[in-house]
């Protein structure tokens, strides 16, 4: 990596870069970004609103949401239809990844 690379990382200017991972049963994930695995590619801009759990057919799911409507539910108590709820999807884990902080490189493993 180049020191420039490493210097723009740093700066308090560049917030870290986010990878996603694939959702394990043991994540809390209220809350955190998430990406969704469709047929057609990555559908991003999702937010989890619950932690991995079994559905009534045994089948581990997750509900996401859009990122607007998330932010408009926590603001205004409501999604943009005016319920609290029929936003909401819910999918199978194996599909959705949680996006995480890419951890820092340390300094020894970035000087060459």
């Amino acid at each position: 990596m180049s020191a420039t690379a490493t210097r723009r990382r740093k700066s308090p200017a560049a917030p870290p870069p986010r990878v996603p991972v694939p959702v394990d049963e043991h994540m809390h994930l209220l809350g955190e970004r998430v990406v969704l695995r469709t047929r057609r590619g990555w559908r991003q801009h999702l937010r989890a609103v619950s932690n991995v759990h079994e559905d009534d057919d045994g089948r581990m799911v997750i509900n996401v949401l859009d990122e607007g409507e998330w932010y408009l539910l926590a603001r205004a108590g409501r999604f943009s239809d005016g319920t609290t709820h029929s936003m909401i999807e819910t999918h199978p884990a194996g599909r959705v990844w949680v996006e995480v902080l890419q951890p820092e490189f340390s300094e020894a493993t970035t000087l060459t």
